[in-house]
């Protein structure tokens, strides 16, 4: 029985495919590197909810004049938001994790995780996995799939439906040109008021969150085992290693996870 032309393009597209996803996970695997990619560590547990990230954010990307009152309104934390094109970081407002206790607030934004599914998506390669940890976008490159917003588990890559004539696709960049060029800090890490970002390298936050100062423990039985040393990063509920790179999957809403902030001695390290 013959094959169709129509079988074999499909065929040999389907393959080109799976052998194009394959050689990016392996390079991305290959250039990991904790000790030169950088993150930033999220306590949530002290955030206060400010917004202060949300208007640094917008100030470095959109508005060099942006008034940080706007961003004192604490009625947006009525309703679930989600980062868009207009807003590459938002804080929401999540319920405590017990009956009656105390909401907690937590910014969501692009995850940069260590293997992204926006750049294993991308057919063109206007996405890319950098060394020091940003997923950064190249408009130049998109030719407007949204393959990628398909992919994210997270929802994150935002259209731009309102631009007719040049849409792009739209994220947090991890102020690339601040930590790699500049040698800054991002900027939602330089102005939160009460500490509750800390940026440094993947390795440095994996200690630190598992520290004596964020002990991570397992809420129903005992402190979970830190595992790889470049893979500890099982993080819980309360505190999140937003950021580059992050493991995705783990980063929200761990069901199960807490913090215990003294007391409990780290079991099974690496």
């Amino acid at each position: 029985m013959g094959i169709s032309r129509r079988d074999f393009l499909r065929t040999v597209a389907i393959g080109g495919t799976t052998l194009l996803a394959g050689d990016v996970r392996a390079e991305h695997a290959a250039r990991l590197n904790c000790d030169k990619t950088f993150g930033v560590l999220v306590d949530t547990g002290v955030c206060i909810g400010c917004r202060k990230c949300e208007w640094a954010c917008s100030k470095k990307n959109f508005n060099p004049e942006a008034d940080p009152v706007f961003f004192d309104d604490k009625n947006v934390f009525k309703d679930h938001r989600r980062p868009n094109a207009l807003a590459y970081t938002v804080v929401n407002e999540f319920r405590g994790p017990e009956p009656g206790s105390h909401p907690f607030t937590m910014k969501v934004q692009c995850m940069h995780c260590n293997d992204p599914a926006c750049v294993s998506a991308c057919i063109v390669g206007a996405l890319k996995k950098c060394e020091f940890g940003p997923v950064t976008y190249d408009a130049s490159k998109c030719i407007g799939c949204r393959y990628c917003m398909v992919a994210c588990p997270f929802q994150i890559p935002a259209y731009e439906y309102f631009n007719a004539f040049d849409p792009q696709v739209r994220k947090c960049s991890f102020c690339y040109d601040r930590i790699v060029e500049e040698r800054k800090r991002p900027a939602c890490v330089e102005v939160c008021p009460s500490e509750a970002l800390t940026f440094g390298t993947r390795r440095e936050l994996i200690d630190m969150a598992h520290s004596h100062r964020f002990q991570i423990y397992r809420a129903s039985g005992p402190a979970r085992s830190a595992g790889d040393q470049c893979e500890r990063d099982n993080t819980a509920r309360d505190l999140q290693a937003v950021c580059s790179p992050l493991d995705a999957l783990r980063a929200f809403g761990s069901g199960n996870d807490g913090i215990k902030r003294e007391g409990r001695e780290k079991k099974g390290a690496s």
